[in-house]
């Protein structure tokens, strides 16, 4: 047998690498399951059974225990602590005659919430900590606009070096055309007010959706300190409502106190789409996902039983953009119920 020398061990192993490595929000390798039609190649398969009654949304432990799922693998996005690290996010989905459902359940050794919060320095000034919060992501094609989305075209497909910064990766469709919807949930911004964000990408990178947001930033405009602080001198929670809000005061603050670095209410117009109900129990987090089949927006995708659905998802544990795990190709197909 011929010897293995070290160049070729190497080139084996980079092989190997190369073939796993996924871009942002995913990209599915080459090969096929069977599936027919535009998008042959893909990698998991999620069914969204028809229901004729709408899902109550905090019934996670219970109506979805009959609904199949499916366990998608999650692989690092290249970030060295991420690194050997596989995970799995287990989806389910239902739909009525109104409304879609994604359920999503993985575990996660500890539960962030507590991004970026306020810490009072012994010295009297304020300081952020290094806290993050943990998020899970859904980025959908819309109208089969992204040419390369479903074909495994690489990094090219969604995710490109920064022009300003050529070692950091961003997303756009620069390089495939069209648009994409993105479901963005965050644990810290828009969980506690019963939300994901609704947010979209197109050749330019990644944007919100018309309307206001779930939270704005908590600081003055100096940037240094607090602009608001709890109603209530009793409030220990870490996040900080609109309605239970008052103008900050320093002088009610010792050494080693905390306050929110966000300020949360229900977001509006088009980024008020997807409601959600999210859970962390037992070391994993569980999170309900509600949105109109058709939204009338032109930045959402447009769901119709009987019709499929290329997305991808991604988790990120108390981490920013750069540090997430994420998936290959999935394909959602809607159920269609003769009636």
């Amino acid at each position: 047998m011929k010897k293995i020398t070290p160049t070729l061990a190497f080139v084996i192993f980079v092989s190997i690498v190369m073939y796993h490595a996924t871009p942002c929000f995913g990209q599915m390798r080459s090969g096929s399951m069977g599936m027919k039609g535009r998008h042959r190649p893909f990698n998991y398969e999620l069914v969204s059974k028809y229901v004729a009654n709408e899902i109550d949304m905090k019934s996670v432990d219970s109506k979805w225990h009959s609904i199949s799922g499916v366990p998608v693998r999650l692989t690092p996005m290249g970030t060295p602590e991420l690194m050997g690290v596989h995970n799995t996010v287990e989806l389910k989905s239902v739909h009525t005659d109104k409304n879609i459902y994604i359920w999503a359940t993985w575990p996660d050794r500890t539960e962030s919430i507590n991004k970026k919060m306020w810490i009072k320095r012994k010295d009297g000034s304020w300081m952020r900590s290094t806290d993050d919060e943990d998020r899970i992501g859904f980025i959908w094609e819309i109208d089969n606009s992204m040419v390369g989305f479903s074909r495994g075209r690489g990094r090219l497909a969604l995710c490109h070096p920064d022009p300003q910064n050529p070692r950091k990766d961003v997303m756009s469709t620069k390089y495939t055309g069209g648009r994409a919807d993105i479901w963005h949930w965050k644990a810290a911004r828009t969980n506690p007010v019963g939300f994901s964000d609704d947010q979209y990408l197109d050749k330019k990178g990644r944007k919100s959706d018309s309307g206001e947001s779930a939270y704005k930033d908590n600081k003055d405009k100096s940037g240094y300190v607090p602009a608001f602080m709890f109603a209530s001198d009793k409030t220990t929670s870490p996040f900080l409502l609109a309605s239970k809000a008052k103008p900050f005061d320093n002088g009610r603050f010792k050494s080693g106190d905390t306050l929110p670095s966000y300020i949360l209410k229900a977001p509006t117009g088009d980024r008020a789409d997807i409601k959600v109900y999210g859970i962390y129990k037992n070391g994993y987090w569980t999170v309900v996902f509600k949105r109109s089949l058709n939204t009338g927006h032109a930045m959402d995708v447009r769901f119709e039983p009987g019709k499929e659905y290329n997305f991808a998802a991604a988790v990120f544990d108390n981490a920013g953009d750069e540090h997430h795990l994420k998936s290959h190709l999935i394909r959602l197909f809607l159920e269609k119920v003769s009636r």
